[in-house]
């Protein structure tokens, strides 16, 4: 969308959109006016907390005038559209899970006379996914609730949302290899294909998910304060330390691309998803010969968690660094594994009792 003035941005269909923060919560709405003074002053509604503000002139229909009715309503592609377009989702990880579960609701549901949210979820769930099932139950309950709000469904199908259930899944087990074994993997990654050897080293040094990762952008970066900022889950803002090691990686980038302010970090010329399975084919190649865990970017988030607190970090502290809100419960529950040369280190310093 382009900007217009402050808060204010022109969609697509010369729709005006109010875009703007409060408590580190972004967030994006359709005005439902294509005029700019009735855009203003809906803006300045919306600002003082007014979440349904009223347009006298606009030209789009306003969610009352729809009527509930099934043939006042959209059809469901279109209702798809105007959520996606609605509804902030400012983390990176957040648009590349709407993505995904956009792909899955469309091929499992192709009208609203197919809206049935407990079935399109089982239909889903059935198929053994891991975790994917719990992003589709999250867009189900969102968009549910969207569509109520506009009197596109009805109580029933909100209250069937509700009533999906979460998918238990047990939480990965990853074997944390010694220092000097995770400095091997990474030299051969680095080796066997620089850029994304040191994309590897990146989400190692951070321990971000995959997503994240690859949106790093340098204005998020403060070298000058060893940290970046980045935009979690929910829109949340934080400001996270960077390990010395991924100062030097990213200050190493920064120089060779001539000091840009602005900016992707990485950049991916062969489409995000095929230079995703190349990573994790060079990482798969090197963990399985070194005969270590590391063979799947998200075990890099669990190596380095492990690793900060085997070296006396908090929970508290690892869990800011990984981006959690919890305090560091997650980071107890799934993040922490045992590495055994610490552990064996260890045992070999322990005395129970003084030896007479």
């Amino acid at each position: 969308m382009k900007a217009i003035e402050k808060n204010l941005y022109l969609g697509p269909k010369g729709v005006l959109y109010a875009d703007w923060t409060v408590r580190a919560q972004r967030t994006r709405k359709s005005l439902k006016t294509r005029n700019l003074k009735e855009a203003r002053a809906a803006l300045k509604r919306l600002k003082r907390g007014e979440t349904n503000p009223k347009i006298s002139g606009g030209d789009l229909p306003t969610p009352k005038s729809l009527g509930g009715l099934p043939n006042s309503r959209p059809s469901l592609e279109v209702a798809l559209d105007d959520f996606i377009q609605n509804t902030s989702f400012p983390s990176p990880d957040t648009i590349r899970n709407l993505s995904t579960c956009r792909s899955i609701f469309d091929r499992l549901c192709s009208d609203w006379q197919d809206f049935r949210p407990v079935q399109v979820w089982r239909a889903y769930a059935k198929n053994g996914h891991i975790s994917a099932p719990n992003q589709l139950r999250w867009f189900l309950r969102k968009f549910a609730g969207y569509c109520l709000d506009r009197s596109w469904v009805g109580e029933v199908i909100w209250k069937e949302c509700q009533s999906i259930p979460l998918k238990i899944v047990p939480s990965r087990r990853v074997e944390i290899p010694s220092p000097q074994l995770a400095a091997d993997f990474l030299a051969m990654c680095l080796a066997e294909d620089e850029e994304r050897g040191q994309f590897i080293a990146w989400l190692a040094y951070s321990a971000l998910r995959i997503t994240s990762a690859a949106f790093l952008r340098w204005e998020e970066v403060n070298f000058d304060a060893a940290r970046y900022r980045r935009v979690m889950k929910g829109g949340r803002e934080v400001f996270i330390p960077l390990l010395p090691q991924a100062v030097d990686l990213l200050r190493r980038r920064w120089e060779r691309a001539r000091r840009p302010q602005t900016g992707a970090v990485w950049t991916w010329e062969h489409g995000l998803d095929n230079e995703f399975k190349k990573v994790r084919r060079i990482m798969r190649k090197f963990a399985v010969g070194l005969g270590i865990g590391l063979s799947y970017p998200h075990a890099l988030r669990h190596h380095m968690a492990s690793i900060a607190l085997a070296n006396g970090f908090s929970p508290g502290e690892v869990a800011l660094m990984l981006g959690h809100q919890d305090g560091g419960a997650l980071v107890l529950k799934t993040y922490g594994h045992v590495i055994p040369t610490v552990l064996d280190r260890k045992v070999a310093t322990l005395r129970i009792a003084a030896v007479g």
